[in-house]
């Protein structure tokens, strides 16, 4: 995540070849000195500019910028909008910008990025999940939402492997439309740590599926819960 970082060589001795490279060769026929110049130890932060409404993680140097994302904010309440740039492991658990926090994914973000889908779970602090936020998320075969409060409706669609769901205690509400969990035909298992959420007026768990749900001080089998 940090260090010094080499920048170049300095002294007679060097060739000109090689001054900005990390290894040098020189020939030992005589005293020669050389210095190698490293730049002050680099640190790895995420940083919110109002101005432009986006975080964005990178060094301290501003040389290295590893993720961006667009967000709206509301007294210090993040939504993450929009997904601009990053590749790799993902971890907003390190998130540490004063008077902010990530509460909640927006619609679409998450389209096809199940690499990145826990790195946004994890922070502990995500709380609304609305419609669309994790479609298409074909490779997906278990999903824990630690503190979410709120599952929009259809959600969750096209998660074609998922197989077990974990609900947490928060979990209030859930879409209510039939197709909030649409096409996620390998699902089975769904578990509630707390009681089961409000769901409107549909059940919304497609209404061809077999599952076993599992709810603190009773088990239910079937296709409506």
């Amino acid at each position: 995540q940090g260090g010094s970082a080499f920048r170049r060589w300095e002294g007679e001795a060097v060739p000109a070849d090689q001054r900005y490279r990390p290894t040098l060769t020189l020939v030992a026929d005589g005293p020669k000195a050389v210095t190698a110049v490293f730049s002050e130890p680099v640190t790895y932060a995420w940083s919110y500019d109002s101005s432009a409404k986006q975080i964005s993680y990178g060094s301290s140097d501003g040389q290295d910028t590893r993720w961006v994302f667009k967000v709206t904010e509301t007294d210090g309440r993040l939504s993450i909008s929009e997904y601009v740039s990053g590749e790799g492991d993902l971890d907003f658990s390190s998130f540490a910008v004063p008077g902010k926090e990530i509460v909640s994914i927006g619609s679409g973000v998450l389209q096809d990025r199940a690499d990145i889908l826990y790195g946004f779970l994890n922070t502990g602090t995500i709380r609304d999940i609305p419609s669309m936020a994790l479609g298409g998320l074909s490779n997906l075969k278990e999903l824990f939402l630690p503190c979410v409060t709120n599952l929009g409706r259809v959600a969750v669609q096209k998660a074609t492997s998922l197989t077990n769901i974990v609900f947490p205690v928060t979990l209030t509400s859930v879409g209510g439309d039939d197709i909030t969990f649409g096409s996620c035909g390998a699902l089975r298992h769904i578990r509630f740590l707390g009681g089961a959420p409000t769901c409107g007026n549909n059940d919304p768990f497609p209404s061809n599926g077999k599952y076993v749900f599992h709810v603190p001080g009773r088990g239910k089998e079937g296709a409506s819960w």
